[in-house]
Order: C-alpha cells, then sequence, then structure tokens
C-alpha cells in the first residue's frame, strides 16, 4: 500500500480490506496489532537505555552461548529478512549433540523476549517416519500453533484457507490421537491440493505477524 508504513500494518490493513468477512480480524486483534506495531521492543528500549548512559545490572545482561555469535547473527538476519516480507529457508547443520537445536531454541526464547510480533510453530522431522507419516512434521507445527499465542488468528485461517490440514489437526491440539474420529472422517485429497491449501493458509497468518517454523 504504502512502503513508509511498516508491513504488520500493512498487513493489518489487507486483512481488514478482506472481502470475506470471515477473514477480517477482530476489533481485539486489531487492537493488538495496532499496540505491537507501536510499541517498541524491548532490546530497543535496553538500547536507549544503554545510549543516554544508564547503568544495567550485570544479570539482566543476556547471555549467548559461546563461540556461536556468527550462527546467532545469521538467525537474526533471518529473521530480519522475514519481517521485511521475504520469507527464507534456513537450515542449521553439525554433527548430532553438538546443541543445534538448543541454540535455535535459545534464540527463538530471545525473540518472545524482545517483544517480537511472531508466530512460531515446531515439529520434529523423522526419517523413520519419512514414508508412513510424511506429513508429521507439519500436523505437529500447525498442532503447536493451534496452541499458541497466534491461536485465534490461525485457527481462523486454517479453517478457510486449510479445512483438510484443520480438520487433521484439531484432535491432536485437543489431546486426542491421529486416529480422533474427526481425523478419521478427514477427506483423502491429493498432494498438490494439500501444498495448496498449506500455502494459502501461510500467506494469511503472514500478512499480521511473521511466521517462524523450526523443524
Amino acid at each position: 500500500l504504502n512502503p513508509g508504513i511498516p508491513r504488520t500494518l500493512e498487513g493489518l490493513i489487507l486483512q481488514m480490506l478482506e472481502k470475506d468477512e470471515r477473514l477480517r480480524p477482530s476489533a481485539a486483534e486489531v487492537e493488538a496489532a495496532l499496540q505491537r506495531s507501536l510499541k517498541p521492543s524491548r532490546s530497543a528500549e535496553r538500547l536507549t537505555l544503554h545510549d543516554t548512559g544508564s547503568a544495567s545490572h550485570s544479570g539482566e545482561r543476556r547471555r549467548h552461548p559461546v563461540g556461536r555469535e556468527k550462527e546467532r547473527a545469521e538467525l537474526r538476519a533471518a529473521f530480519d529478512s522475514t519481517v521485511a516480507g521475504h520469507g527464507m529457508l534456513l537450515c542449521v547443520a553439525g554433527e548430532p549433540g553438538i546443541g543445534k537445536t538448543t541454540h535455535v531454541e535459545d534464540f527463538l526464547s530471545e525473540l518472545l523476549a524482545d517483544g517480537q510480533p511472531c508466530c512460531i510453530g515446531r515439529g520434529q522431522c523423522s526419517e523413520r517416519l519419512a514414508g508412513a507419516e510424511a506429513y508429521l512434521p507439519w500436523l505437529e507445527a500447525l498442532e503447536s500453533l493451534l496452541q499458541g499465542e497466534c491461536r485465534e488468528s490461525v485457527a481462523r485461517a486454517m479453517k478457510l484457507m486449510a479445512p483438510t490440514w484443520y480438520h487433521w489437526v484439531v484432535p491432536l491440539a485437543a489431546g486426542n490421537g491421529p486416529s480422533a474420529p474427526a481425523a478419521a472422517d478427514a477427506p483423502v485429497l491429493s498432494p498438490e491440493r494439500m501444498k495448496r491449501e498449506l500455502c494459502a493458509f501461510v500467506q494469511n497468518v503472514t500478512q499480521l505477524r511473521p511466521l517462524v517454523l523450526f523443524f
């Protein structure tokens, strides 16, 4: 709409202009999104205090893994790119047990501590289940989104844009197994249709907040 306004605010306006009223955010969601876009992050507040000469206690300083500054900077650059509207696939490689998962989880915790407005979904990949349960990592990620801070907007978008995925995920999010009646009654669609639903859902969710999926 206007290159001078934040992307999150632009996404909010676009959702408010949706022709389908079911896709429009509620008044509470609009208020929350406006507060997030206008409120400075905690990291910016700490930086301002530092620049004005205010002393901070050593216990309040954030601790980062030693020797991982380069990797952390790459994670931050990838997130900043996402906030700017450029989606990215980032792979964290290394030998088992060197702390890859811990490093990423620490970074995600840092985003939340800084007050960064984002939705975070987590799923686990398994070579053993790659053939029989190819969609399992995505089901887990969508389940975690339905249980997270963005659950209301995620549920609404999933119902409308990815109803098949919603039909499968809701029993999991409710604490039932994948053999629950709702999942058993889910229609069987082609892989192409499943991908289209998933892409439409992701595009809708990311209009308001950046989306981080960690597998």
